[in-house]
């Protein structure tokens, strides 16, 4: 209960300036007044809901993926750890709302799902093996980049912006906690946190697979409407996989392990009314009024449509779900020896400028493709200079930052701005993030040195 309270805490800090600023622009633009009432019952039912999510995963995913990876790394044979993982992160990426959104075959969804579950072992082997995720990044994006010249550019918008969405919710935490308790029984030195990259890699998977697309065939616009009543079933049956997963690792010995069952069953119902909360609420009252907000701000004034976007960007993002996990998930693993403040004023300024950059483009009818493959080309060449950590945490942050609250929100005010083709807007909402988070590394680390030299010992020694 302690945890839901300081979660929910911070979630109206946020939340408070938003209602405020919307209540605002709601008088001096003279909207109706009942889309601003769906507006804050709408962030009545998010700010519940992502304080209920995070809650559950701490009770429940850290258990779940502790007893597997222990399970696993008793066998000592990385063939069947690797098999195992490539069955678990399949059947569950396979079952993933966000991933059935973008398939409108079964064939394309198997295709997809086991692009991520290849990346996934890929992400496993490197932290049992403790080799470094730079080579693994640079690599997998240096064949990105090579198919790039050969697909169809019409694609590629798009192929950016559905990789983005591929992890979802429900299998992204568990994923992540799994490589966190692999992470754990390596040893690596403190400022080595090998768990960090999972799903800046994962998220490879299904972008080289729609950029092959894109090479082969004319369509590209892969999107399926799901309902919400959808989502939730597919969301729920997830959660009851990573139930049974944990149920099978314990063999079902329901007597010796009652206490944890009962606390991990308790742990997903919080997760899936959580999940449940702000699909409702994001739905109900977000998506109708961004658009009619971005289309009277752009109609009252560019220079306040700029600023409000700006605002809007640094402080929505904070809201993210997926954004709040990875904030969680840095400072579990870090012991808080990296700051939640610095990663969270970095990421949201990223966001901020990009939601800025995404208006001038609209207004300009410039190709998005002119800012997105040279923001990619940027952070991947800035891999090369990034200290590793703060390089995986970069690339993990893209799909964290572009998440249900992004799209429920940020890509309805664009559309409301300049009703334009919209895709490759949340690409560039994710990348020129981790390109700010690369920038924070060198400042960070940088200070961490000037710290490490200022508290040593400054006494003379004399040597015989």
């Amino acid at each position: 209960m302690n945890r839901f309270i300081l979660i929910l805490k911070k979630i109206l800090n946020v939340n408070i300036p938003i209602i405020l600023i919307i209540g605002m622009l709601t008088f001096i633009l003279r909207i109706n007044i009942l889309y601003f009432i769906k507006f804050i019952i709408s962030t009545i039912f998010i700010t519940i809901g992502v304080s209920l999510y995070l809650t559950g995963y701490d009770m429940s995913y850290t258990i779940i993926s502790d007893k597997i990876s222990h399970s696993l790394l008793k066998k000592k044979n990385i063939i069947f750890i690797i098999t195992i993982c490539l069955l678990l992160s399949f059947i569950l990426s396979v079952i993933e709302p966000e991933l059935i959104k973008v398939s409108p075959s079964l064939l394309l969804l198997v295709i997809l799902s086991l692009s991520i579950s290849i990346f996934f072992c890929v992400s496993i082997y490197r932290i049992i093996t403790k080799t470094n995720f730079k080579y693994y990044l640079i690599f997998s994006y240096l064949i990105v980049f090579i198919l790039i010249i050969f697909t169809n550019f019409r694609s590629l918008a798009f192929s950016f912006d559905r990789a983005s969405l591929a992890t979802g919710l429900v299998s992204s935490p568990f994923l992540i906690t799994m490589g966190m308790s692999f992470s754990k029984r390596t040893k690596r030195p403190k400022k080595d946190h090998t768990s960090f990259g999972i799903l800046g890699l994962c998220s490879i998977g299904p972008l080289l697979i729609f950029i092959i697309l894109g090479i082969f065939s004319k369509t590209y616009n892969y999107h399926i409407e799901l309902s919400n009543y959808n989502i939730i079933k597919y969301t729920f049956i997830s959660i009851l996989l990573i139930l049974l997963y944990y149920l099978v690792f314990i063999r079902f010995n329901f007597k010796k392990y009652k206490k944890d069952i009962f606390h991990i069953i308790k742990g997903l119902l919080l997760v899936l009314i959580g999940i449940i909360s702000f699909i409702m609420g994001s739905s109900y009252g977000y998506i109708e009024f961004a658009e009619i907000l971005g289309y009277s701000l752009i109609n009252y004034s560019y220079f306040l449509t700029i600023i409000v976007a700006a605002l809007f960007g640094f402080l929505i993002t904070k809201i993210e779900p997926s954004f709040n996990f990875l904030m969680n998930y840095v400072n579990q693993v870090t012991n808080g020896g990296i700051k939640e403040d610095f990663l969270e004023f970095f990421l949201s300024l990223g966001v901020s400028l990009a939601l800025i950059l995404c208006i001038f483009i609209s207004k300009s009818n410039i190709d998005v493709l002119v800012f997105l493959i040279p923001c990619f080309f940027l952070a991947v060449f800035l891999a090369f200079f990034v200290p590793n950590r703060f390089l995986a945490i970069a690339f993990d942050s893209l799909g964290a930052v572009i998440g249900i609250i992004s799209t429920s929100f940020f890509i309805p005010f664009i559309t409301g701005i300049g009703n334009i083709n919209t895709f490759g807007m949340l690409a560039l909402i994710g990348i020129i993030p981790v390109i700010f988070l690369e920038i924070a590394g060198f400042i960070y680390e940088k200070e961490e040195l000037v710290n490490d030299y200022s508290n040593l010992d400054d006494r003379i020694i004399d040597y015989d």
